[in-house]
């Protein structure tokens, strides 16, 4: 069996926040990449907590993609988050920068810690010890890769 990526770890659990926020399996990843299906920010709207995102964009354009992750980002921010902890939507639209999604994660991991901190929050859990081995693991790679090139 192949070791799971930060990128799969991610995926999972925001499909499992969708699937029991919404009760549905409409919100997934389908056979989009981690970045294919986070760009427009559907799903990462969907998976944050109901009601702080009033509406969602859902016209297939790239405005419409930033407008999204600009409105999660803030949902993000009521939540407790912290500029440093979140990524710039940029991250997710710019395909040429595959280190960029390293903030996406961040983001990710953030998001699961704070959801695990609320007391209001029941939904699926983010394993953070485990995450978190395997995003350190993935900076140190990029990190080294960055510096053989």
């Amino acid at each position: 069996m192949q070791a799971k990526t930060p990128f799969d770890i991610s995926s999972d659990w925001h499909q499992q926040i969708t699937n029991t926020l919404w009760h549905n399996t409409l919100h997934t990843f389908g056979d989009k990449d981690f970045r294919s299906a986070l760009e427009n920010g559907i799903l990462l709207c969907d998976a944050i907590k109901p009601g702080l995102v009033k509406k969602i964009n859902r016209l297939p354009t790239p405005i419409a993609g930033l407008d999204n992750l600009s409105v999660f980002l803030r949902g993000c921010e009521e939540l407790g988050l912290k500029g440093a902890q979140l990524f710039d939507p940029g991250d997710l639209q710019d395909t040429s920068i595959r280190a960029n999604l390293k903030y996406v994660l961040n983001t990710v991991f953030w998001l699961g810690k704070a959801a695990s901190g609320c007391a209001s929050y029941s939904g699926p859990t983010l394993n953070l010890k485990e995450f978190e081995g395997l995003l350190g693991g993935l900076l140190s790679f990029l990190f080294l890769s960055k510096r053989h090139l």
